[in-house]
């Protein structure tokens, strides 16, 4: 199993639904679908449908593409 604390790209992985993300934004359900959708085509992000987990595989990308869900 890989070392959640090393290196700032280490598997990092968000529990959030949809729903609390949205919340936690100020967007709505959908739009944090349509984002999330973005951001995974991108390669930023990977998961499953209807799966709970968010596989974030470059934090340092994600951290510094603001435009990318835009």
């Amino acid at each position: 199993m890989p070392d959640l604390r090393s290196g700032s790209n280490a598997l990092f992985l968000v529990w959030e639904e949809y729903d609390e993300l949205g919340q936690r934004t100020g967007l709505l359900r959908e739009d944090v679908t349509r984002y999330l959708a973005r951001i995974k085509e991108a390669g930023l992000i990977d998961f499953e449908p209807h799966t709970r987990g968010i596989r974030v595989l470059d934090r340092d990308a994600l951290a510094s593409a603001g435009s990318v869900a835009r």
